[in-house]
């Protein structure tokens, strides 16, 4: 601006009649940086909610119709919905829907719900007409799965060492690193199935081979598919595999696991060695439940694995919807926790 400023002046000294000429040039010039500078960036954050993590299961508190419930945190759900503990609790009405929901424990059923008031922290909606899953077999303790059709609506950060949940949106930001809190973060593209359905998708590897993974914050511990598992050259009759519990999720029916040695496991540069993961074929349940296979969302290309807060709660995560990118970062302590058998289900 002052360099301008300087030639206007030296060039009127020297001639009058250059003066208009002179102006709408140096004018011209200052206008023209102005548009090519770069727009900087800014995370703006929405809004911030309290999160709870006990064990592995991640919830907020919310409330129905002024009733206060804890709900589920889950990434892994398409839709927000409700469960049955809590429309009974309340004395819901229910109008029956065609539609069914598919999760690890099989197919339920899906009944509406008519809700006067629905809140998650500081959100709330008025008059919603919200499904209800009726059939579940493992999950327990929350009156809703919040979904993410709330959750990724933005870009979502989950902090658990400082117990929060929080909405971004970049403004201006195009591809700038997001991770403010580490610049040394690493990140990994996402994939959604589909508009309407935008539990975030990752690519990972296990013993070396890609492997498609659902990063569900609603599923307790991580478990990878029989196949998958075989195509890393693991079988339930493997050495050093040892038979676990039978889990569930949404639907009637629960599913045998295994936990079994795997050499490795790579997300984006982060690898880990020596591990124990979880085995069984949490698709298989909706094997039960052929007759209605049609209604499956998983019916297509399935998830191979899904990541669970196993892996997820010794993270700081970052879902940028608008980037499509999973932004991470270790915080400490061991992932997907020490080999042995446990009775705990997954909630997915």
């Amino acid at each position: 601006m002052y360099r301008n400023t300087l030639i206007i002046f030296v060039f009127v000294k020297m001639q009058y009649s250059r003066f208009v000429f002179i102006i709408i040039f140096a004018l011209h010039l200052i206008d023209a940086s102005a548009e090519d500078a770069p727009k900087k960036c800014r995370y703006v954050n929405l809004k911030t909610i309290p999160l709870t993590l006990n064990g592995n299961a991640l919830y907020v508190n919310g409330a129905i119709n002024g009733t206060e419930f804890p709900m589920a945190v889950d990434t892994g759900s398409d839709k927000t919905r409700l469960l049955r503990s809590a429309v009974d609790s309340l004395g819901l009405r229910l109008a029956h829907t065609n539609s069914l929901v598919a999760g690890g424990g099989g197919e339920s059923v899906i009944y509406v719900a008519t809700v006067n008031q629905f809140s998650v922290g500081a959100m709330t909606a008025s008059n919603l007409r919200l499904a209800v899953a009726w059939s579940t077999s493992g999950i327990n303790n929350v009156a809703a799965l919040v979904g993410a059709d709330v959750l990724m609506q933005d870009d979502l950060e989950l902090s658990f060492n400082d117990g929060k949940l929080r909405f971004f949106r970049p403004l201006d930001c195009g591809d700038s690193f997001l991770a403010y809190w580490n610049p040394n973060a690493s990140y990994v593209t996402f994939e959604t199935d589909s508009p309407e359905n935008l539990s975030p998708i990752v690519t990972v590897e296990l013993n070396g081979k890609p492997i498609r993974a659902l990063v569900d914050t609603g599923s307790t511990t991580s478990v990878v598919t029989l196949a998958a598992a075989q195509r890393a050259g693991i079988t339930p009759t493997s050495p050093g595999v040892i038979k676990d519990a039978k889990v569930g999720g949404i639907g009637e029916h629960r599913f045998q696991t295994w936990l079994a040695p795997f050499s490795s496991f790579a997300i984006g540069p982060e690898v880990t060695e020596h591990l124990h993961l979880r085995v069984g074929n949490f698709g298989g349940s909706l094997e039960s439940d052929k007759e209605q296979m049609v209604t499956s969302p998983w019916i297509g290309e399935p998830p191979e694995m899904i990541i669970g807060m196993d892996f997820l709660k010794h993270h700081r995560i970052l879902f940028s919807k608008a980037q499509h990118r999973l932004y991470f970062s270790y915080e400490g302590g061991v992932v997907f926790e020490p080999a042995r058998p446990q009775g705990t289900g997954s909630n997915q």
